[in-house]
């Protein structure tokens, strides 16, 4: 079973996003997520010290990378250093396999560091095709 971080900003409210994630998770990805955003309406435990050793440890543990697109992640500072966080670490040590899928429409797409996206496989917008994507590469 691949261990896979999902960065999202309130994925769980885009429906592809969403329907990508529970693929995920039907098909034997042991998936984690960035904590829920606050705006979300609770309080998601893992932000404290979400930067300081939850999210380290989640990357040094994660064989995939996944940061989900959507609009509403546009100008996410917290995506921002998730992905930072991996793509040290990839630079490093190779791990974790970076990867992003775009839910976001092409005429107003969310700006991430080219560095970012050249490193990282782009995965298709449609969940079926990104989860054989995905399987393909891994098993």
């Amino acid at each position: 079973m691949s261990k896979v971080f999902i960065s999202w900003y309130d994925g769980h409210e885009h429906i592809l996003a969403n329907e990508f994630f529970g693929l995920l998770k039907k098909n034997g990805f042991d998936v984690e997520h960035s904590p829920y955003s606050p705006h979300s309406g609770g309080y998601d435990e893992r932000w404290n010290k979400w930067y300081e050793e939850g999210l380290p440890k989640a990357i040094k543990q994660a064989e995939m990378f996944i940061a989900v697109i959507t609009p509403s992640c546009d100008g996410s500072t917290w995506m921002l250093q998730e992905y930072q966080e991996a793509y040290s670490s990839f630079l490093k040590t190779g791990r974790p396999t970076l990867y992003f899928i775009r839910f976001d429409p092409t005429d107003c797409q969310v700006k991430y560091p080219e560095y970012y996206l050249q490193n990282s496989i782009h995965l298709s917008s449609v969940p079926e095709e990104a989860l054989h994507i995905l399987q393909s590469l891994i098993f």
